[in-house]
């Protein structure tokens, strides 16, 4: 990291003492290059940066927000009539150290790795056949689709299909990768991008997934730390704060058109043409006024402290911690994955973990949403404000460790770091559960690690085309059924 950055880093710090929450914004905005440092090598995907760094946000929304508009951070809690139960500064410094302990964790396990030499990964880039690893990204994509379409995410398989989806994002790094790299062959990735993008389109806002990925592989093959990378990096979280804002202004809305007006339902009940229409007819009816009336409920909804805040107000107040119990029935339900047990239990809904521990009547699965006080809050009910750290530094290490492994292993470098962001792109939310975070990352890690060692040395040979053959294989825009 450049001095200037630091430079710059500091001054904010300073700044931060003017605000209406002075340690709390300084400590904000100072943990956060120490975040980045533990876990990012420049010529790295930064995708553990990304990990860490949105939770980071998470975090620390509610300080910024607070100062924004002058107020205390106790005072803008998502259940105003229980304020005096929260205790959201508290709940910041906990989080804010159980990063910390993460990025430790990681980087405990990867500090060994050898860091990549840059001019060695750009060189490996031209040796591969970008219109090769476009139609690679479509063939993957097509295949995931067709899988989930046919045995359907709600099945006993669903943790493989969710593992396999994975493999998409491998496919689409190591495009964008060789794109950026290489300067060429852009319109192979915005029609990637496109895919990606209007499929993501629907109930739910799966289209920031895409958005997220290219951004990490933009920023593994521009890597170097500098002024003018900073604000780069500002002007694209301003450019996402817009758009998220706008989603923010007409989600409810365009919720109520797709699924016919029944405001109870999770699911579209027009196809994605009409959802697509529906959604570009409101945006463009969108003024400056709605934009920036947009930006504080997608402030509180991307900070997630609150719940924390009153777990800290009701354990052990109400309720004594448990010493263990929630991290145990986690592990148990790992290891006991529901493919060789077919009679195991559901976990406990994470709405009903929160009422247990919270003492907020939150809606639940009979409403047909899932609130979670998150794997931070449930690591504090099992082992108070210092104990906490451990388990938190162990997921991380465990991140550390499964990255370390594609990192390390195979005949490319860089179809290997297509693995890791494959592997790092989830449960990058401070409101995870427990028993959630870590199931789904093992089966994700085991579905990607027989994948990179069976699939991908062949698929890797067939992609070190003769670059002369790249103008025998020109792009063709994909079918309707290519973006369902």
């Amino acid at each position: 990291m450049s001095p200037q950055v630091i430079g710059l880093f500091l001054a904010l710090s300073l700044a931060g003492l003017l605000t209406a929450n002075p340690l709390l914004t300084v400590a904000s905005i100072a943990v956060l290059p120490i975040l980045l440092a533990l876990v990012w090598v420049p010529g790295e995907p930064p995708v553990l940066a990304f990990v860490v760094g949105f939770q980071w946000a998470q975090a620390t929304m509610r300080v910024f927000h607070a100062d924004l508009v002058g107020a205390d951070v106790g005072d803008l809690v998502t259940y105003p009539t229980l304020g005096a139960f929260a205790h959201v500064e508290t709940a910041t410094w906990l989080s804010l150290a159980g990063l910390v302990a993460l990025a430790l964790g990681i980087r405990a396990a990867v500090h060994t790795l050898a860091p990549p030499r840059l001019s060695a990964l750009r060189e490996e880039a031209e040796v591969f056949s970008i219109p090769r690893a476009f139609w690679l990204y479509l063939a993957t994509t097509f295949v995931v689709t067709a899988l989930a379409g046919s045995v359907g995410f709600m099945s006993g398989l669903k943790q493989i299909l969710l593992g396999v989806e994975q493999l998409k994002w491998a496919t689409f790094f190591f495009l964008g990768y060789l794109v950026f790299a290489r300067r060429e062959g852009y319109l192979y990735l915005v029609v990637a991008f496109a895919v990606e993008f209007v499929s993501g389109i629907g109930f739910f806002s799966g289209f920031k997934e895409v958005i997220f990925v290219t951004v990490i592989t933009y920023f593994a093959v521009h890597s170097r730390v500098s002024v003018r990378t900073a604000v780069g990096v500002v002007a694209l979280v301003g450019a996402l704060a817009v758009l998220g804002a706008a989603w923010t202004v007409v989600k409810p809305e365009y919720r109520l058109a797709i699924t016919g007006g029944e405001d109870d339902l999770q699911g579209a009940v027009v196809d994605q043409e009409e959802q697509i229409s529906v959604l570009v007819g409101l945006i463009s009816g969108l003024d400056r006024g709605d934009l920036v009336e947009g930006l504080e409920p997608l402030a509180e909804r991307i900070a997630y402290v609150d719940f924390f805040g009153y777990v800290l107000g009701y354990v052990p107040a109400a309720v004594p911690h448990e010493g263990g119990a929630v991290w145990g029935d986690a592990i148990r339900h790992v290891l006991r994955p529901r493919i060789l047990f077919p009679d195991k239990p559901p976990l406990v809904s994470d709405s009903e973990v929160t009422r247990r521990y919270a003492g907020v009547g939150v809606a639940g699965e009979g409403q047909g949403t899932s609130i979670s006080i998150g794997y931070m809050a449930e690591s504090y009910v099992d082992f108070g404000r210092v104990g906490m750290l451990l388990p938190v530094f162990l997921i991380g290490l465990l991140w550390g460790l499964l990255y370390r492994y594609f990192a390390r292993g195979g005949e490319s470098r860089l179809v290997a770091f297509a693995f890791t962001v494959a592997l790092a792109l989830w449960g990058y939310q401070l409101e995870v559960a427990t028993a959630k975070l870590l199931g789904s990352l093992l089966m994700r890690f085991i579905v990607l690690a027989l994948a990179f060692w069976i699939a991908a040395p062949p698929v890797a040979r067939w992609l070190r085309a003769d670059r002369k053959s790249e103008e025998d294989e020109p792009i063709a825009l994909p079918t309707q059924g290519a973006l369902t």
